[in-house]
């Protein structure tokens, strides 16, 4: 199958580069190849290469800029994928898109399912919101999986952030009043290449089993890499100070999943991290 990856160049599409090199044909585009806020781009590349399938992996991540940054971010992740959904359609074939933990609120006591309500707080969250709505309302055939905390190989994420600290510094402050659960993309990648095999769509949740918080995940991090020396202090998100809004309580249960497989087959992050922390 030939398979457009937009956002080809992050840690999503790197793993799932890993998956399907060997299977698919894949055209792997970036934003310097591929703008996928201009519809006659993503039109006119989607025809010329005859794609069969669309996986959208671009997004504006940067959080905190995006509250200063409201039309860029609305951009690559409201109209793009609105974009990509419309082409998509015309075409008949399918969309797999990548949500965020963030269209919720957090204002839960138990994990969110896919069928809770949506409150997004937050420029950011906002767009990734709308993001879901236009494919949803645009293209029939969509996969859109909602991820959270994610992390892999090829990028910035918090278990490199951590290492890199722990050279540098004796005391580290951590948020440990944010619940959720991290993520690891080569786990996403695997479920993604299961999904699209069934033709089953719809929205998935697609995280790793288990809550915990930043702070929890940080003493994990250290904990495995033997990283005795560095004294891990507790903060709270307002102490933080960071400009956008963070769900205090995040963590999402697979549902769909689950009743797809019988079972999560999403494992446990202390086990991605064991896996990740050997490929390094």
């Amino acid at each position: 199958m030939k398979i457009l990856i937009t956002g080809a160049r992050g840690m999503l599409a790197h793993d799932l580069v890993r998956v399907w090199r060997d299977r698919h044909e894949l055209i792997l585009t970036d934003r310097d190849e591929l703008d996928i806020a201009d519809f006659d781009a993503v039109r006119a590349m989607v025809s010329a290469q005859r794609v069969e399938m669309m996986v959208n992996c671009a997004a504006y991540n940067a959080v905190d800029d995006a509250e200063t940054n409201l039309e860029a971010a609305f951009r690559v992740n409201t109209l793009g994928p609105k974009n990509l959904a419309i082409v998509a359609a015309d075409a008949n074939i399918p969309l797999v898109h990548f949500s965020t933990d963030y269209v919720f609120d957090g204002s839960a006591t138990e994990p969110y399912i896919e069928f809770d309500p949506v409150n997004p707080v937050g420029v950011y969250a906002r767009s990734k919101a709308a993001g879901e709505d236009v494919v949803r309302r645009h293209c029939p055939t969509h996969y859109i999986l909602r991820l959270s905390w994610l992390i892999g190989h090829g990028g910035r994420n918090f278990v490199e952030t951590m290492l890199r600290l722990a050279s540098e510094k004796t005391t580290i402050r951590v948020v440990n009043d944010q619940t959720g659960s991290p993520t690891f993309c080569a786990d996403v990648a695997r479920v993604v290449d299961q999904l699209i095999a069934t033709g089953h769509y719809g929205t998935y949740h697609a995280t790793g089993q288990e809550p915990c918080t930043w702070y929890d995940f940080a003493n994990e991090i250290f904990r495995q890499t033997g990283l005795s020396g560095v004294k891990i202090v507790p903060q709270s998100t307002d102490e933080a100070g960071r400009p956008a809004p963070r769900p205090r309580y995040s963590y999402l249960r697979n549902l769909m999943l689950e009743l797809q497989y019988g079972s999560d087959p999403m494992p446990s992050w202390k086990a991605s991290l064991a896996r990740y922390l050997s490929e390094r």
